[in-house]
């Protein structure tokens, strides 16, 4: 095979593994429901440093400068210096 032969088969190789990539994550993405959470939606420092999932289904996120928060789905409760839950 020639030079120009192996650039045309590469280019088509590429462009169906490309094809196959893009399909399997659209695939992905309807199992899975995202959600952004920053500080319009309670976030009190958009510095996250941490965060964890608990066995109750709580998600924890840990800030720089924003204490410690725990997401229900819903709202955040805040924990930190002058919380009075601590």
């Amino acid at each position: 095979m020639n030079k120009k032969c192996v650039k045309i088969l590469a280019v088509f190789v590429l462009a169906f593994l490309f094809s196959v990539s893009l399909d399997a994550q659209n695939g992905m993405s309807d199992k899975y429901q995202v959600e952004y959470i920053d500080m319009d939606r309670g976030l009190p420092c958009n510095f996250v440093v941490d965060v964890h999932t608990d066995y109750s289904g709580f998600l924890w996120i840990g800030t720089s400068g924003g204490g410690i928060c725990r997401w229900d789905g819903y709202e955040f409760l805040t924990f930190d210096y002058s919380s009075q839950e601590l």
